[in-house]
């Protein structure tokens, strides 16, 4: 909201293992869609806060391809609960988005990091800050 990321979570899938890629994916968004859409609702009707359409952002093609359309085509092992995605993209509820493997800052939730610069730059990108004592204290010296 207003430009800072709300909310940011890495965590295992709940229930049985999901028997593909596709299909985590599917259900991760899934869950981030109903969680976006929460927010939105929260922030206009208790807060009174005008708010834009929510985007998700997917660095997987096969999963914002399969959220775009309506249907499973080829698609198989998937619950219904994983279509209300396609359902609220073709009611213009919010929009599913590509992002390169390369700046997506969740990664820094879910894989290793080859160096430090990189971890900071997907901390920035997360909506993040480094607290240490010596950042805090650079931080203070800038002032």
């Amino acid at each position: 909201m207003g430009g800072a990321a709300v909310e940011v979570g890495s965590q295992t899938q709940p229930g049985l293992p999901a028997t593909s890629v596709g299909e985590a994916e599917c259900r991760a968004t899934s869950h981030n869609a109903q969680t976006a859409l929460y927010l939105k609702q929260l922030c206009e009707e208790d807060f009174n806060m005008p708010t834009k359409v929510p985007k998700l952002w997917t660095d997987n093609s096969g999963n914002q391809q399969f959220q775009q359309k309506l249907g499973c085509g080829k698609v198989r092992h998937l619950q219904k609960d994983h279509f209300f995605v396609q359902s609220a993209v073709k009611l213009k509820l919010l929009e599913v988005n590509k992002i390169g493997t390369d700046h997506n800052p969740c990664n820094a939730l879910t894989k290793h990091m080859k160096s430090g610069e990189e971890y900071r730059k997907a901390l920035a990108g997360l909506g993040m800050v480094d607290a240490s004592e010596e950042n805090r204290r650079r931080l203070w010296l800038r002032q």
